[in-house]
């Protein structure tokens, strides 16, 4: 089984790919992040993506073909909210539409 997790660098979307880890290690774990940071292991595989790419998201989407999406990518820094408004609008609505 292939699973994406939007938003797996993320306070809840690592402790899902933690989890899935856990109790499901054939699982193969796909996860976008938006710097690249992480070390890629066996069944856990991180993309750099910005998901407000409608063409970057649709071809992660094909090429990773999951079974299952986990979409957590999300501006969700309060204050970051009220300095750049329209940046958490176009993050959270446009990018969770593409998805």
């Amino acid at each position: 089984m292939r699973v994406l997790i939007t938003g797996i660098g993320g306070f809840v979307g690592q402790h899902l790919a933690r989890h899935l880890c856990e109790v499901a290690p054939n699982y193969e774990i796909h996860g976008t992040i938006h710097r690249s940071r992480h070390l890629e292991t066996s069944h856990l595989h991180y993309h750099t993506v910005d998901l407000r790419d409608i063409n970057a998201t649709q071809a992660l989407i094909h090429a990773i073909q999951p079974h299952f999406i986990y979409h957590l990518a999300a501006q969700a820094f309060v204050p970051r909210s009220f300095i750049a408004p329209w940046e958490t609008l176009e993050n959270n609505k446009i990018g969770r539409a593409h998805v």
